[in-house]
């Protein structure tokens, strides 16, 4: 028995002895996304209405209004997505910092 590193596009077969290890691209990803742009427009209205903020930037009123139960859906989806992200050490450029790190 030992280790033996391979790379493939997901979903994936690898054959092993005594059978085969299927891997299949994981929905953690669309959770993340549907949740980063579902709520991040309900959190930005939020923060512009503190007088402060709203004085001195200005207000900003969402498009997406969901009810409570949805948005609570959203944020235990969200954590558990997280989760499952950082146990399985995934990585996607865009929800992980890719987008902004600069060229060495």
């Amino acid at each position: 028995m030992g280790a033996t590193p391979t790379i493939s596009d997901l979903p994936a077969a690898f054959p092993v002895p005594g059978g085969t290890i299927e891997v299949e691209t994981g929905t953690s990803v669309t959770i993340l996304l549907v949740s980063l742009v579902l709520g991040v427009p309900q959190l930005l209205e939020l923060v512009t209405s503190i007088d402060w903020v709203a004085e001195n930037i200005g207000t900003f009123t969402s498009p997406i209004h969901l009810p409570s139960a949805v948005n609570v859906t959203l944020i235990v989806a969200s954590i558990i997505a997280s989760t499952e992200r950082a146990l399985r050490l995934r990585y996607h450029w865009l929800l992980d910092g890719g987008l902004f790190e600069g060229e060495d």
